[in-house]
């Protein structure tokens, strides 16, 4: 849940929010975050290498 302050409420309402988060999220650059595409069969490999990795991963499970 998110507040703003009493200055700004009549201005920014609950649907103006959601639309203003929702554009700034298409704006992020999601493919550059992606360190790994994994089959969702292979999911086991998937965790183990999260699990064992000294680095920062973000691992994405792919479906046929």
């Amino acid at each position: 849940m998110s507040t703003l302050s009493p200055e700004s409420r009549g201005r920014w309402t609950k649907t103006r929010r959601l639309n203003t988060a929702l554009d700034r999220l298409q704006a992020l650059p999601i493919e550059s975050l992606i360190t790994h595409q994994i089959p969702f069969a292979d999911a086991p490999s998937a965790y183990r290498l999260l699990d064992e990795s000294q680095s920062p991963l973000q691992v994405l499970l792919t479906y046929p």
